[in-house]
């Protein structure tokens, strides 16, 4: 495994899935991709800043465990359009990627 990983995750739309499943599908989809999930921050309210996606407090708090782990890999459970990502890598220091292209870079390495 050469990347550390942090989960970060939001419910989805009422009743759609469980998020505790939902964080443990990414973290096998991160095991999968040979990364090594070490933390996991949820937000359990639905509430979303559309610059980041995460609440600004709970997108500090994905930065600290980023710092706090040595992680070099965010994992996030929804989509991200691309300037919340950028947004969110300038916050936390490293790579950010959602479900959808964690997939699609898995299925690339294996094709």
């Amino acid at each position: 495994m050469d990347e550390r990983a942090i989960l970060a995750g939001l419910p989805g739309a009422p009743g759609s899935w469980n998020l505790e499943e939902d964080m443990e599908e990414l973290a096998e989809l991160a095991r999968s991709s040979g990364a090594l999930p070490v933390a996991q921050v949820v937000q359990h309210q639905r509430r979303r800043d559309p610059a980041t996606l995460f609440t600004s407090g709970k997108a500090q708090e994905v930065a600290d465990a980023v710092r706090a782990q040595d992680a070099t890999l965010v994992l996030t459970n929804q989509g991200l359009s691309p300037r919340q990502q950028m947004r969110m890598e300038d916050l936390v220091g490293c790579r950010v990627v959602d479900r959808t292209r964690l997939i699609l870079d898995i299925f690339a390495r294996r094709a």
